[in-house]
């Protein structure tokens, strides 16, 4: 079947909004999606009604602090890294929905549309709190509903909401990888569980340890720390153990705590049948994915707070380090997929 053009949707619109049915569906949908919006902004307005412009935002003078001073040139680069790292999203859509069964096909577009949805609700609910809030060593204990937040985090100069997106964009990233290793092995329900789990405790509790102002991980190596004697904290190198370590290794306990999932066949009775429609998904998927060459560069720079901090030369290694890692990566990932393909065209 070739492409619709324009008017033909429209005209298929149109065909549909007179069955009852598609009206139902349609009022259903819209319905759902109000009641959304209606829940989040009652939300905000209970615990956190600044947000929406109520309540006294503006400072005097005489109580104005560092962190009450927004530095635009690091806002605007945090912004735009964390609109580089949501496009890793769409690649991991495509990537999946080209690498699983016809039938998982709808499952995992919803699965990854909702997962950022319900992650970016419990990161604002109290994720983000749990992460990067001040505490113990171990959690965070502020910040819930990103009440009492001030106006940059810490002293980088980066405005509040922008930090807090740019980690947003990461912690549906951790979330994200967990749900490619689970297709196949769990309904919708499941993927709510383990994403309701990951994103709202494990990935921000243990993400605290090593980017929390006061992680025992971040704050390893000094004096009345853990392991004083070290001299130096951890180092995580955007996010390669905070981030993809904690999603594969979730993926990999969820995985091993189920059966495997059984080769596919196409509709003809053969895999081969799926080839050409799933093969220019999943190259998609991984074109898509070289993103994170330009948005890993740009984020490791934001590690260092900003482009006007003082780590600028751990900064340019940690950029070179994931420029040359995620060229490696989509060279091994589209070999992957060239053998993927012929495996499947072989399959009698």
């Amino acid at each position: 079947m070739g492409s619709m053009t324009l008017s033909d949707k429209v005209r298929r619109l149109g065909e549909r909004l007179r069955l009852p049915e598609w009206r139902r569906f349609g009022a259903l949908l819209l319905t759902g999606k109000l009641m959304g919006i209606a829940v989040l902004m009652l939300g905000i307005l209970v615990f956190n009604p600044s947000l929406l412009g109520f309540g006294a935002l503006a400072q005097t003078a005489d109580t104005l602090k560092a962190t009450d001073i927004v530095n635009p040139f690091n806002t605007v680069w945090t912004l735009v890294a964390a609109f580089l790292v949501f496009g890793m999203q769409v690649g991991f859509t495509m990537l999946e929905a080209g690498f699983c069964r016809s039938r998982e096909t709808v499952n995992v577009l919803m699965e990854c549309i909702v997962d950022t949805c319900l992650c970016g609700l419990l990161f604002f609910a109290f994720g983000f709190a749990f992460m990067f809030s001040h505490g113990n060593g171990f959690i965070g204990m502020n910040w819930f509903f990103l009440q009492g937040a001030p106006a940059t985090y810490e002293a980088s100069g980066v405005a509040f909401l922008a930090f807090w997106l740019f980690q947003f964009a990461f912690a549906d990233t951790c979330s994200t990888i967990t749900s490619g290793a689970m297709i196949g092995r769990t309904g919708f329900v499941g993927d709510l569980i383990y994403s309701f789990a990951v994103s709202g405790f494990i990935y921000p509790i243990i993400g605290h340890w090593a980017w929390g102002p006061d992680g025992f991980l971040a704050t390893m190596g000094s004096a009345g720390n853990f392991l004083p004697s070290l001299g130096m904290n951890f180092h995580d190198f955007a996010g390669s153990t905070v981030v993809h370590t904690i999603g594969g290794m979730v993926a990999l306990a969820l995985s091993n705590a189920d059966t495997p999932v059984r080769p596919a066949r196409g509709a003809c009775g053969t895999a081969a049948a799926e080839v050409g429609t799933r093969i220019h998904a999943i190259r998609t998927g991984v074109d898509f994915r070289v993103d994170q060459v330009v948005g890993r560069a740009f984020q490791s720079r934001v590690r260092s707070f900003g482009i006007l901090g003082k780590h600028e030369q751990l900064a340019t290694f940690e950029a070179a380090q994931q420029d040359v890692a995620h060229l490696r990566g989509r060279l091994a990932a589209s070999e992957v997929v060239h053998i993927h393909a012929t495996d499947l065209q072989q399959l009698p």
